[in-house]
């Protein structure tokens, strides 16, 4: 990886393949490095020592905001990882020209809650 960069359908295969794949940690990881934040996955994404608006503008790739939210949901229902969700979706909002459904905060909040009671508000049938 001397330098190339996953183009945003690869990091949408990638992203989808690790979801299915129940690697919670691990997608999170990618989809911080599709976007150049911190903790993004070492073999796609090296941290730069410049400020944070620039790091952002050379690492980002630009994701389909459909396959954000998809991830997020994604990692909501995974086992022990709303919290992740929600954080990642904080972190997200930092990215310029990233545009996420603003009821997407709302459905991650209501995952946290009802995991904990044992539904899937996500997928409530």
């Amino acid at each position: 990886h001397n330098g190339v960069r996953p183009d945003s359908r690869t990091f949408t295969l990638l992203l989808r393949a690790s979801l299915a794949s129940c690697k919670v940690k691990e997608t999170a990881a990618l989809l911080r490095a599709a976007f150049g934040l911190p903790g993004g996955h070492p073999s796609v994404f090296k941290p730069r020592n410049c400020s944070s608006k620039a790091r952002l503008d050379g690492n980002s790739c630009k994701l389909c905001p459909d396959v954000v939210a998809e991830v997020l949901e994604g990692l909501a229902i995974q086992r022990g990882s709303p919290q992740l969700a929600v954080q990642l979706l904080r972190d997200l909002r930092s990215v310029p020209g990233l545009r996420v459904d603003p009821k997407l905060h709302l459905r991650l909040t209501a995952s946290m809650t009802s995991t904990t009671a044992g539904t899937d508000p996500l997928h409530p049938w």
